[in-house]
């Protein structure tokens, strides 16, 4: 996996592109797993049983499903007595759906939540796609599940009051002695938190910064490094002392489980600048795509502040779809005019969306601009600011320079 930092500078008037850098990074590669066999790896509890988490809690991940077979119920997170993260007959339309599940000291199912047809919104979900999903309870006993940020499923169920417990956690597979389930995909950002991440739906892309560790953080994997040790994962953020072991590792025929997926996960867009200038009186956005997979086409979006995407404060500036290229691995250029008014003095936001073809949106920016004030001088040169958009996460290799 790569994390891609494009930074974007005033100079002048115009706001451009002046630097790409580019980072190495990796997934946790399972594409060679099976449902009954594979590998995967597990977080053993300490002596103060710390992976408890009782009444609120997160549970989250990137999920790519490489293949899904009804009744096998690959397992992306797994507890055993406690809980279960793990894949289940796609809502209609869709590949495969996503099952979160508490369980009794028996391991029988005493609560769910679930994106298919049988949830509160069903969420249709393919293979060959990266998706951000979240399981979160909160202190008045809701639980609830996102796809994409989008909220799939609510319970009040009371059993979701987590059981406390001694065993492992499992990533990547459910591992019951002889009873095995193994995700067939590959699994990045997971996350463990003993606090409520999430209450309403919120927007999250494969272009958000990779999660952070803090105070509530238990487990954070970022799968960034590989220093060649074939029994953990490397680079994960933690609070707390555990013991992190792998299942079926053996070195080196398991070292590019660690490793990036290349072109088996191609992204939808991969962008390599966007810009904007505003000239006699014109405004407009100009952005470039190395590469794209099913891109249909674009919008953008306009605000007075950074955030306003997500506080929903934006206005659509295109009227009708931007024609994006569909799937080519060419260099594309796009331009846009903003012919909404603007005032003076006054920065705006940007933001631009692409829709796939298989129904997912990913949102890049923001970038901004300053119209300058009536009268300037045509020189007037704002405060110099700096922008960044992350890639993320981006299953390829290499360094890239613009």
């Amino acid at each position: 996996m790569k994390k891609l930092f494009l930074i974007l500078s005033f100079m002048g008037i115009i706001l451009f592109s002046s630097l790409l850098f580019s980072q190495n990074t990796y997934v946790f590669d399972l594409t060679s797993n099976s449902y009954s066999s594979g590998t995967s790896f597990y977080v053993n509890d300490n002596a103060s049983n710390d992976l408890d988490v009782s009444s609120v809690w997160t549970f989250e991940a990137w999920v790519y499903a490489d293949s899904y077979t009804s009744g096998n119920y690959p397992c992306i997170m797994d507890r055993r007595t406690v809980f279960s993260m793990y894949l289940i007959p796609g809502a209609t339309g869709g590949d495969y759906a996503i099952r979160f599940v508490a369980r009794n000291s028996s391991d029988y199912i005493i609560a769910s939540v679930r994106c298919d047809d049988s949830g509160d919104s069903p969420q249709v979900m393919y293979l060959d796609t990266w998706y951000h999903v979240a399981v979160s309870r909160d202190a008045s006993g809701n639980t609830r599940m996102f796809i994409n940020g989008n909220l799939a499923d609510t319970s009040t169920d009371s059993d979701f009051n987590l059981t406390a417990s001694s065993n492992a956690i499992n990533i990547g597979a459910r591992y019951w002695g002889g009873y095995e389930r193994f995700l067939d995909g590959a699994l990045d950002e997971v996350r463990v938190s003993n606090t409520t991440r999430y209450t309403a739906p919120f927007t999250i892309t494969v272009h958000s910064h990779p999660f952070e560790d803090d105070s509530n953080t238990l487990l954070l994997f970022h799968f960034d490094d590989n220093n060649g040790d074939d029994k953990t994962p490397n680079n994960y953020a933690q609070n707390y002392t555990f013991s992190v072991y792998g299942h079926n590792c053996s070195y080196p025929e398991n070292y590019a489980e660690w490793d990036a997926l290349n072109d088996e996960l191609p992204l939808p867009v991969v962008l390599s600048q966007f810009t904007a200038k505003y000239q006699s009186g014109t405004l407009s956005l100009y952005w470039t795509t190395q590469s794209e997979n099913g891109n249909l086409g674009w919008n953008i979006y306009r605000g007075e502040n950074e955030t306003a995407f997500q506080n929903n404060q934006t206005i659509k500036i295109n009227s009708n779809l931007i024609p994006g290229a569909g799937t080519t691995t060419e260099t594309t250029n796009y331009s846009y005019t903003d012919y909404f008014p603007v005032v003076a003095n006054t920065t705006y936001w940007y933001w631009i969306e692409s829709l796939n073809s298989s129904g997912m949106t990913e949102i890049y920016g923001p970038i901004s601009l300053s119209v300058p004030p009536e009268g300037s001088d045509p020189g007037f040169i704002p405060d110099n600011q700096n922008y960044f958009i992350t890639n993320f996460p981006n299953p390829s290799s290499g360094n890239t320079g613009l």
